[in-house]
């Protein structure tokens, strides 16, 4: 099963039943005509896959900011996936953690 949804572009979450990997899309095809993605890692919860995404989001602006800026970037893209998917959806993301 693929997650994908505009608040997570150009990144996908890619579910194999014991893990979740974070694919990037990329707009080349491949021999068959598929979408080339990349792969950006894979994790065992839901959560820690989201989290990746918000990082690599921050990590792909490539400029220099303080500590406080991070913090609020950060912030600021996690809220816009929370609002995306409402309250009590993200709850049950956390839970995939075991928080």
């Amino acid at each position: 099963m693929k997650i994908q949804d505009e608040t997570l572009e150009p990144y996908e979450i890619v579910m194999d039943g014991s893990n979740y990997s974070v694919e990037q899309k990329s707009d080349k095809l491949n021999k068959e005509g598929d979408l080339i993605t990349k792969n950006q890692g894979y994790f065992t919860s839901l959560y820690s896959a989201i989290g990746k995404i918000i990082s690599l989001k921050l990590i792909s602006s490539n400029k220099s900011v303080t500590l406080k800026e991070f913090i609020l970037e950060y912030t600021s893209i996690k809220n816009d996936i929370k609002n995306s998917i409402g309250f009590w959806s993200w709850t049950l993301v956390k839970q995939t953690n075991g928080n």
